[in-house]
């Protein structure tokens, strides 16, 4: 396919300002619902783990849900969840409510690191201020992170519990988009295709894999790029131990440099609030985030919702999946197939940990590595 791409998850920001309905979904009238769903949930005395369909019945809300999964994987490729106030709720309920309403959507959950962290929290705590910035992951900072996919991730689902006092926006840019722009320059459409990118695994010592950053699969623009993971990230503190491969070549940059460009002529800010849910297509879709600013004077405990704070799954619809192609298939496999760390219990937190335990490896932008663990 080395035609224009026309289709609903074609699309440019300037087209999606004026029209909330193609992307947003009120979920106000369905509260009702949702608090019955949680009350019965809390009957079970299960826990985070054992939340799915069944046992967070949404028989009314469930089938819009559905729809809300079809838009995802055939239509724009993004939706906006609105009308959940999640103040009214304890960290615990939250979270479960957060999985059950996404359990309608997406089914299989995918691990996001090796220790299978299901839910993580994306927030630049105050009690974590005593590690450097650097030693952080990037979702872990109040840092802008430019467009990239989280790697190995289908649908990537965010949950404002809060935003920030100033900035920390959420961009979108569609892949389709990108792909139609790119057929005039194919010389940066090849370099992007060829499966020669030195993706990092792991940063001690660092490993690498060759991939590609675009991709035409069964009729869909995949695109799987996180800049922090292409080439050896100065972050590692290692010298390269595979030769070349984890240098990029001029092209690469150069390709870079234009795919950034397209993405940010055609971004979409989303107008996220608190109590949104944020679902991303991760295979359609780029994101970004823009730096912010917390309130000063918010901390831990019952202050801690003053601070941006997003908690995020990584979903599947295995019904509607795209699949990927096999050249992209080793950081999908380490989020949702069955290998990687399959003797480990998953791990549901409601609440950031109040100790930041310092990564091995910090690639600064989506948040880890295969290899990626605690030091």
């Amino acid at each position: 396919m080395n035609s224009e791409v026309a289709g609903p998850d074609s699309w440019s920001g300037s087209d999606l300002a004026a029209k909330q309905s193609s992307y947003a979904r009120d979920l106000l009238p369905y509260l009702p619902e949702i608090d019955a769903a949680l009350e019965k949930f809390k009957e079970l005395e299960l826990n985070g783990p054992a939340v799915d369909a069944d046992t967070f019945p949404l028989p009314t809300l469930g089938p819009q849900l559905q729809d809300v999964a079809k838009d995802l994987y055939e239509g724009p490729g993004f939706v906006l969840l609105r009308g959940l106030n999640t103040d009214k709720y304890s960290d615990e309920d939250n979270m479960i409510i957060f999985l059950g309403i996404s359990s309608h959507i997406g089914s299989q959950r995918g691990a996001q690191n090796k220790s299978r962290v299901m839910v993580s929290h994306i927030t630049n705590a105050k009690e974590w201020q005593n590690v450097p910035e650097e030693k952080r992951h990037g979702i872990h900072t109040n840092s802008a992170l430019p467009f990239h996919n989280d790697m190995g991730c289908e649908i990537l689902t965010l949950l404002y519990r809060q935003v920030a006092a100033s900035g920390g926006a959420t961009s979108l840019a569609s892949a389709a988009t990108i792909y139609s722009e790119l057929l005039k320059q194919p010389e940066v459409l090849e370099t992007l295709k060829a499966a020669d990118w030195s993706v990092q695994l792991s940063g001690k010592p660092p490993r690498f894999e060759p991939m590609p950053v675009l991709a035409n699969h069964d009729g869909h623009i995949i695109i799987s790029a996180d800049p922090g993971r292409l080439g050896l990230h100065p972050k590692t503190g290692e010298k390269p131990s595979e030769g070349d491969l984890s240098r990029l070549t001029e092209a690469q940059l150069r390709a870079l440099e234009v795919l950034n460009e397209l993405a940010e002529k055609h971004a979409f800010s989303v107008p996220a609030q608190a109590g949104d849910i944020l679902l991303i297509n991760n295979l359609a879709v780029l994101h970004k985030r823009d730096s912010y600013l917390d309130d000063e004077g918010a901390g831990g405990g019952e202050d801690a919702t003053k601070r941006r704070w997003l908690m995020r799954l990584w979903l599947r619809n295995e019904a509607l999946s795209w699949g990927v192609p096999e050249s992209m298939r080793t950081p999908w496999e380490a989020a949702y197939g069955k290998e990687i760390g399959r003797f480990i219990e998953d791990k549901y937190d409601p609440t950031p940990q109040p100790d930041y335990k310092v990564p091995r490896y910090t690639s600064g932008t989506a948040a880890w590595l295969i290899e990626d663990d605690e030091a």
